[in-house]
């Protein structure tokens, strides 16, 4: 997939079905049957009651790498062609292998060039309905449901489970939550309590994750380790680690723990908080640490933007946020630490 088509007039941006035969650039395919089917019944097409399309703001489509044919996209066979009159340019399309009833058959596969876009105009005689033909298309209703009767009777795929272990085994994961608990955060102390009780309760139903949470102020202390359990407003005070901020402190104390995380697939921190640190550049060389060991760094901060902007380099890619306010912050912490990736 190539390209990053815009097409500059508006007015051109609806892809129209109509009734001439194959496909053309800006056009669908008009075939409601597939020709060549790839089991015993009759397959419908993609296009079902789709009448128009609108490229929303941008779409990839397809090139070829046959030198000799450009229009040769095997295994894949062209869709739908952006509304671009100069040369095709597939922006959907769709492989439908042969059925083997005997063996692992694999697919269908539907490549769309940047869905995204689609939704500019959600109509039921455009996007909504190509959204629930694929959606139906790919399940391949014809093949797996057989009338028996009056009865809809389902034939379950015999599919061997080894072909997707790779899929549905669950990663093991370790998490480390270094949180402010300074003085300038009391007022948000509740509200601290309760998100991190939300990340944990996530992570507690995945038995096999594990993690720390730590403390810090003037010190740092570990209030979980390895075994979650819920947290309390009474953690904070007995944690006595004082009312100041102490960046290193933190990191210092979840330093202990990098080596043993590398055991797990998953590995990921989190640092909160709501301060200035003058030392802040101590905590470089253990940032540094914990990324070439596997770690996905997030540094997220609140109330203090500017002086934060100063940790955005010791975060992971795309790992740095700094807002005003803490309810600003709590979704995108608690995202970040779902359960397992699925969820996030």
């Amino acid at each position: 997939m190539v390209g990053n088509y815009n097409n500059p007039n508006k007015e051109g941006k609806n892809i129209f079905v109509n009734e001439e035969k194959g496909i053309k650039s800006g056009k669908f395919c008009q075939d409601t049957i597939l020709k060549d089917k790839p089991g015993e019944k009759d397959r419908l097409s993609l296009r079902v009651g789709i009448k128009v399309f609108n490229e929303g703001i941008t779409l990839s489509y397809a090139k070829s790498l046959d030198k000799t044919n450009n229009h040769n996209y095997s295994p894949f066979t062209a869709f739908s062609c952006l509304s671009d009159k100069t040369e095709e340019k597939p922006f959907i399309l769709y492989y439908d292998p042969i059925i083997n009833k005997n063996n692992f058959s694999r697919g269908p596969i539907v490549v769309h060039g940047g869905f995204t876009s689609a939704f500019y105009d959600f109509t039921e005689v455009g996007t909504g309905r190509l959204v629930i033909s694929i959606a139906c298309w790919l399940a391949r209703p014809e093949e797996n449901y057989n009338k028996k009767g009056n009865k809809i009777q389902k034939i379950e795929p015999s599919l061997p489970k080894t072909e997707f272990n790779d899929w549905i085994q669950s990663k093991t994961m370790f998490s480390i939550l270094i949180l402010d608990v300074s003085g300038s955060m009391a007022g948000v102390y509740g509200e601290l309590i309760k998100m991190t009780n939300e990340i944990i309760e996530k992570q507690m139903n995945n038995k096999i994750n594990e993690g720390v949470v730590i403390f810090f102020a003037n010190e740092a202390k570990t209030i979980i380790d390895k075994e979650y359990k819920k947290l309390s407003l009474e953690n904070i005070s007995e944690a006595k680690v004082g009312g100041g901020t102490s960046f290193i402190k933190g990191f210092e104390e979840a330093k202990k723990y990098i080596e043993y995380g590398k055991k797990f697939d998953l590995k990921r921190v989190l640092f909160l908080t709501d301060g200035e640190d003058s030392g802040y550049k101590k905590i470089g060389e253990i940032c540094k640490n914990m990324k070439d060991s596997g770690y996905k760094l997030n540094i997220i901060g609140f109330k203090n933007s500017a002086f934060l902007k100063n940790l955005e380099n010791y975060a992971s890619e795309g790992c740095f946020y700094s807002k005003d306010k803490f309810k600003d912050v709590k979704e995108i912490c608690i995202n970040a630490f779902a359960a397992d990736e699925s969820q996030k």
